[in-house]
């Protein structure tokens, strides 16, 4: 099924064109939240504040050296974030060309069964990752569920060769 064959599909295309994506990295501090960076890390495999940044890294310091980024302080660390375009216009064709990361990091993704629930309490823009719509509006759970039956839909596999390249 097309992202546009439904309405709620066509909304968030709609909405997407329009507003862009707002990508969020949440990385927790290992000095001020412990448990939830060994959650983040042993759990999730992703890194630490300090694993990313170095040891002492702060958001004032984070600021000054990734001016493109709106970096804030958060309860639980430092939280980046940037602006991205949802789609593109394919250079021949014209067509608008719909980028995945709005679906690919969703923090809805952590709601997945092999994460057992543990982030059912954890508000979306606190997880490790999460995309919004430009406009910092969250998809609804109906609305990444129709972007989920979009990606299945669209999924292509294929056997390797020996000689292929990526």
């Amino acid at each position: 099924a097309e992202l546009r064959s439904s309405n709620v599909g066509e909304s968030v295309f709609q909405r997407a064109k329009k507003h862009g994506v707002r990508y969020i990295r949440n990385f927790p501090s290992e000095v001020d939240q412990p448990e939830l960076a060994a959650l983040w890390t042993d759990r999730l495999g992703y890194p630490t504040l300090e694993k990313t940044f170095g040891e002492g890294a702060t958001a004032s310091l984070l600021a000054l050296k990734y001016p493109e980024l709106t970096v804030e302080q958060t309860a639980n660390g430092v939280r980046l974030s940037w602006y991205g375009q949802a789609m593109a216009k394919h250079p021949l064709s014209g067509e608008h060309v719909w980028f995945n990361q709005l679906y690919a990091m969703s923090a809805f993704y952590f709601d997945d069964p092999g994460f057992a629930g543990w982030a059912a309490s954890i508000p979306l823009s606190e997880r490790p990752l999460h995309a919004q719509l430009g406009d910092g509006t969250d998809l609804t759970a109906v609305e990444f569920q129709v972007l989920h039956e979009a990606h299945e839909a669209a999924r292509r596999t294929f056997e390797w060769n020996a000689d292929d390249l990526l």
